[in-house]
């Protein structure tokens, strides 16, 4: 675009000098996506809250930190910036302006507010690249957005360029909107198949792991680590409201709404789950009926649901003093949320529920459940659930 009036002459400012240790955090959230003023104030309550004084380094939002009102940038900027930390956002397909014929214009509003919508940064020995893989095609909102998940010739070329300059051995996150393998994801990743690399998403309301094929003759097939973040509004914001008046707005996967921490070692990482306003052990729960009766215990099932989960977590469930015994990871809907969904949403076959069936010889009285399970950093966390097996003739 042309200027609209005189250009300065230059844009002086300081450089200040700032520790970037190998050892550090940060805070990562996918789709805060309020709908109304009301809903930043839910952020506020239920998130910000609790991250004031966090020892991240710095946040960043996987998109659509709007639900289509583009005027709620500023309140929304605000209520982030009392977190204390930097928070690099990108943009999401409820980011961008809907009355313009087609991509090119679409995310004039977001960078007026935010910046680039694709860039990348340095944070101590780890490599960040920001994406913008929201592609418009026009139409309008009326339409379903007219968008798809795309990795232009432009962002890819950006990204080709931007490695030039960073080191072979240098980990490399991505962070993209539109899950990785809604997109030409082929294109991305043979830009990144030398490296060590890991990406996150959000989009889907879902928390998942993907592991994707990189390049078959190349030397990590299959090893991609791809991670759907899940979303703070958890299902848009619906739901109940507590005795604070925030939303018991669940994701479609069963999860809480939540975000998520990820501590950089050199070029190595770790990640664990944190929902809102709860203990940092609250990582899972267990679905069985609270009454059984007696001899029925061996067709009762239990279902746990790891929140962040993955194919590579390990799930062990004992009964009292019983043997461990290893849970199977199968695909279910989150009995749960069936419970409380808001009408007109999907429930999501979730990726990370463990099932199990209680032993068969329990009797008659109060039992604990007992659920750990191991995940892919050697994380270990562990929850319990209390029922009762009743007589006969009670």
């Amino acid at each position: 675009m042309e200027p609209t009036g005189p250009l300065p002459s230059s844009i002086d400012f300081p450089l200040v000098e700032h520790p970037e240790p190998d050892r550090f955090k940060i805070v990562v959230f996918g789709d805060p996506q309020p709908n109304d003023l009301g809903d930043i104030y839910h952020l506020a309550h239920d998130v910000v809250d609790e991250l004031v004084g966090t020892d991240a380094a710095f946040g960043l939002t996987l998109g659509d930190v709007m639900a289509d009102l583009l005027n709620l940038y500023p309140p929304y900027n605000e209520v982030m910036g009392q977190i204390g930390i930097p928070v690099y956002n990108r943009i999401g397909n409820h980011d961008i302006n809907f009355d313009v014929p087609g991509d090119k214009l679409s995310d004039e509003t977001w960078e007026r507010t935010f910046g680039p919508t694709t860039f990348s940064f340095d944070w101590g020995p780890v490599h960040f690249i920001v994406t913008d893989n929201v592609y418009y095609g026009g139409g309008g909102e009326a339409t379903g957005g007219g968008y798809h998940g795309e990795f232009t010739a432009q962002v890819l070329e950006f990204v080709e360029n931007d490695l030039r300059f960073v080191p072979p051995d240098r980990l490399i996150v991505v962070s993209m909107h539109i899950p990785l393998t809604s997109s030409n994801h082929g294109a991305l990743l043979s830009l990144l198949k030398e490296r060590p690399a890991v990406s996150l998403s959000g989009h889907t309301h879902d928390i998942a792991h993907q592991f994707v094929g990189v390049d078959q003759e190349g030397p990590h097939p299959d090893t991609h680590h791809h991670v759907i973040n899940g979303a703070i509004c958890g299902i848009h914001w619906l739901g109940s409201p507590d005795e604070y008046g925030i939303p018991h707005a669940m994701t479609h996967c069963g999860s809480p709404n939540g975000y998520t921490f990820i501590t950089f070692d050199g070029n190595t990482y770790k990640m664990r789950f944190k929902a809102p306003r709860g203990p940092a052990s609250d990582q899972m729960h267990i679905y069985a009926h609270t009454e059984i009766e007696v001899g029925k215990s061996a067709e009762t099932e239990v279902l746990v649901n790891v929140y962040f989960g993955s194919a590579k977590n390990k799930t062990e469930m004992r009964v009292d003093t019983g043997d461990w015994v290893e849970l199977k990871r199968e695909a279910r809907e989150d009995p749960y949320l069936a419970k409380v969904i808001h009408p007109g949403h999907p429930l999501s076959q979730v990726t990370h529920m463990w099932v199990g069936h209680l032993p068969g010889d329990l009797q008659p009285g109060g039992h604990t459940i007992h659920v750990r399970t191991t995940d892919m950093f050697d994380q270990t966390f562990t929850a319990a659930r209390v029922f009762r097996v009743t007589a006969e003739d009670r």
